[in-house]
């Protein structure tokens, strides 16, 4: 009986740190109410310019907390971009700014 309880608590606590670690938005959309809900003015955009694979992103920002964050459509475009500018990835974003708005964005 102890082992299976030791098995179900590892599994949740696996299952758990999956969830914890997929916490940035799915779209822009969801990243602009993520932000501000968390206070942050922010615009939105949508694009097909330029950037290869560049899909938008947002510019929020809230008192002396900042951050732009870029959303690509395949996790290698963005870490192809990540890479080239020295900014931080996750997943398909791209993102720079202060700690405390990049913090806000991820959790």
């Amino acid at each position: 009986m102890k082992k299976i309880l030791t098995t179900v608590t590892a599994l949740l606590l696996v299952v758990t740190m999956a969830f914890m670690a997929a916490c940035t938005p799915k779209d822009v959309d969801a990243a602009k109410e993520k932000m501000e809900d968390a206070g942050y003015i922010v615009i939105g955009y949508q694009t097909d310019e330029d950037v290869e694979g560049l899909i938008g992103g947002i510019v929020a920002t809230k008192i002396t907390e900042t951050i732009t964050a870029l959303l690509f459509d395949s996790k290698e475009s963005a870490s192809d971009f990540a890479d080239t500018h020295d900014h931080d990835s996750d997943g398909k974003w791209v993102y720079y700014g202060t700690e405390g708005a990049i913090e806000d964005f991820t959790k």
